[in-house]
């Protein structure tokens, strides 16, 4: 009844596969059910525990980011029948596509900072190692979804191609807002 995957170097945490089941009982009407997570380095050590997490908003997935968190994320299967598996187009924001995906037809929640997941980062992570080409596929998902031209996820992209640009023009523009 309910879906998950892993990649390859990331884990649960315990209570990970039980707090799941309890949130899909509260939720009846859930495509997915997601918590926040922990990441780690290549010898288990904790970097950084993400809180703050927030509720699936269709508009700012597509407009600023994705706001899923890949391997604390369940799915219910009935989801997939409706929307569809992995599209094997993308090799990189497979996630995005299929969260932005479920998003546009069942409500997807947020079930509070419980950490379910421990997302491995180091220095052979594909994350680390080829985020930049992250980016054409999440701009195509984004705009094939109504995403705006200029939209937050476009600056936020600029931003991270030119930081000694964009960086005072963002802090000009809070200034001024």
């Amino acid at each position: 009844d309910y879906i998950a995957y892993l990649n390859s170097d990331d884990l649960y945490l315990p209570g990970a596969l039980e707090g799941a089941r309890l949130a899909f009982n509260k939720y009846p009407d859930a495509g997915a059910v997601y918590s926040s997570w922990v990441d780690i380095d290549e010898k288990d050590q904790e970097l950084e525990r993400h809180t703050g997490v927030i509720d699936f908003d269709l508009n700012f997935q597509i407009n600023t980011g994705n706001i899923l968190p890949q391997p604390a994320t369940f799915i219910r299967k009935s989801a997939l029948d409706s929307v569809g598996l992995l599209n094997p187009k993308y090799h990189y924001a497979m996630d995005y596509d299929l969260w932005t995906r479920i998003g546009q037809k069942l409500p997807l929640k947020f079930v509070g900072n419980d950490y379910w997941a421990a997302f491995r980062l180091h220095k052979d992570s594909k994350t680390v190692t080829v985020i930049n080409k992250f980016w054409p596929e999440v701009r195509e998902i984004s705009r094939q979804n109504g995403g705006k031209f200029f939209s937050r996820l476009y600056f936020l992209h600029l931003n991270d191609k030119a930081p000694w640009l964009f960086t005072p023009l963002f802090k000009l523009y809070r200034a001024i807002r």
